[in-house]
């Protein structure tokens, strides 16, 4: 059962990472996905109350979110000794969330037309490994 959940929770992440990709590519290849976008980001800032308060929200979701996985990557290797197999979710966990941490504080509304929508999945895929490293931990102790 934990293996199973384990696959599906990365199978998840996988297509969320894939779906930013083509997010992206049509942003850029298509005018009325760019257009949305556009619309999209201005309608998130206005929900949030300005320009550059939702991008200090992502911020800190993805810190608070950063600092948990850290936290639980350092349980996992000290924890899971002489496991490299089960180690290597942490590890990915641990470059997903710094990558996730570099495009969101690198770019802005400007820069990315399709930054929030990006930025929310970043976070959503982060709270998804965060239950991947617990549910990994489990039952290890």
């Amino acid at each position: 059962m934990k293996k199973i959940l384990l696959v599906l929770l990365y199978l998840v992440s996988l297509l969320l990472l894939a779906g930013t990709g083509v997010v992206h590519y049509f942003t850029k290849a298509k005018m009325g996905m760019a257009r949305y976008m556009v619309y999209f980001n201005g309608k998130i800032d206005n929900a949030l109350g300005g320009v550059g308060k939702g991008k200090m929200f992502l911020v800190v979701l993805i810190v608070i979110i950063s600092l948990i996985t850290i936290s639980l990557i350092v349980l996992t290797f000290k924890n899971l000794r002489g496991s490299l197999v089960q180690k290597i979710p942490a590890d990915i966990a641990c470059i997903i969330n710094a990558f996730s941490l570099f495009y969101i504080i690198a770019l802005d509304r400007g820069k990315a037309r399709d930054y929030y929508l990006n930025g929310i999945v970043y976070v959503i895929v982060g709270a998804l490994l965060i239950i991947a490293l617990l549910v990994n931990l489990k039952g290890e102790r």
